[in-house]
């Protein structure tokens, strides 16, 4: 519902502007906006749980459920980012691995999929997955390559972005 939410957020923001290209880099940056957001609130789970945990207080079920669910979303909302910067912005694919924030973003995608798509339990009973919790900790060094496709992307407001990497540096510790 959150991502949906987002999503219509994203929508209102891109057509807001009449003019097809200022449109298409809205729509490309809120896409990736919305993506990190859910990512860095799929990443508020474990502080949530540890501060649950040092209270005395039990881990709620939901928990687990809201930070799966918001990591799948992310995955999704980042490969629809991605996607949609690939066929809208001519020639970004030709530069995509030899421009830094577009390498940090592929690398955050391709580790957001590798965990979207082992987030199912069939999915791990098939594949025989003994240890997909230590594959589930590279979603740090996919806030990492996040902060870095943030930073050094050419778009965007340079006070939101040091906020929101901070934000994630915070989140890591």
């Amino acid at each position: 519902g959150l991502a949906m939410l987002g999503a219509a957020i994203t929508l209102a923001y891109a057509f807001s502007d009449a003019y097809t290209p200022v449109r298409t880099l809205r729509l490309v940056s809120a896409s990736g906006w919305l993506a990190g957001s859910l990512l860095s609130l799929a990443l508020c789970a474990s502080p949530l749980q540890h501060l649950l945990r040092r209270m005395g207080l039990s881990r709620p079920s939901w928990l687990t459920a809201t930070r799966r669910s918001l990591g799948l979303a992310a995955a999704s909302c980042g490969l629809i980012h991605g996607a949609y910067a690939l066929v809208a912005l001519p020639g970004i694919a030709a530069l995509l691995l030899s421009v830094a924030w577009l390498r940090a973003g592929l690398l955050t995608l391709c580790i957001l999929l590798t965990l979207f798509a082992t987030s199912y339990d069939a999915v791990v009973r098939r594949l025989r997955l003994h240890h997909w919790k230590e594959l589930h900790r590279l979603v740090y060094p996919a806030a990492i390559a996040l902060m870095l496709h943030v930073l050094l992307g050419p778009f965007g407001s340079p006070a939101i972005e040091v906020t929101f990497v901070a934000w994630l540096g915070v989140l890591l510790l």
